[in-house]
């Protein structure tokens, strides 16, 4: 069509008006029904976290999630000041990760969701990634509230990653109940 315009003396194609009319409706079914491509999503040890660009991660710590929620769209994970959905449709195996990785970690914030509710993760879906050594200096311990000043003197629940301090660590992580210390 575009090369009528450009020969003289030539009348447009008979169709053109309707193909051009045809590629319009159609481009705005694509961006209103489409399928948009989802963001890469990380589940592990270090909590939840959606994958912004390639130095932007939105990330969700298993010690901050305040509320679990699957609805037939998405698993959502929610804190007081973040929000990390998983679309079910398009990651299933990444929203049956981390449901499994909440139900082990964090088994008190995940009530209503049916055990069934998505299939068991596959052992092999993923990619692993190594964890850069979390930035510990500045929070308050869960127990005391002190502030963590050095890296050393902070000990962390090896189930959702809670912070406490070296002198105050109770016996079961005021989180997920986890025995802390023999």
């Amino acid at each position: 069509m575009f090369g009528q315009f450009l020969r003289e003396g030539a009348a447009p194609h008979p169709y053109a008006l309707y193909l051009l009319g045809a590629g319009a409706v159609l481009a705005v079914l694509v961006a209103l029904f489409g399928q948009w491509g989802a963001l890469p999503m990380r589940v592990g040890d270090a909590g939840v976290a959606v994958e912004r660009s390639a130095g932007e991660v939105d990330r969700l710590g298993w010690c901050d999630v305040n509320a679990v929620q699957l609805t037939a769209t998405a698993l959502t994970f929610r804190s007081p000041g973040t929000v990390v959905s998983i679309p079910v449709r398009a990651q299933r195996e990444a929203a049956a990760r981390a449901l499994a990785e909440a139900r082990t970690r964090i088994p008190g914030k995940v009530t209503g969701i049916q055990e069934k509710a998505l299939p068991k993760p596959s052992e092999g879906a993923g990619r692993v990634l190594t964890l850069e050594p979390p930035q510990i200096a500045g929070l308050r311990c869960k127990a005391s509230d002190k502030v963590i000043t050095f890296e050393r003197d902070a000990r962390l629940c090896g189930r959702c990653g809670e912070v406490y301090h070296k002198d105050d660590v109770p016996r079961r992580c005021a989180t997920c109940e986890a025995p802390l210390r023999a």
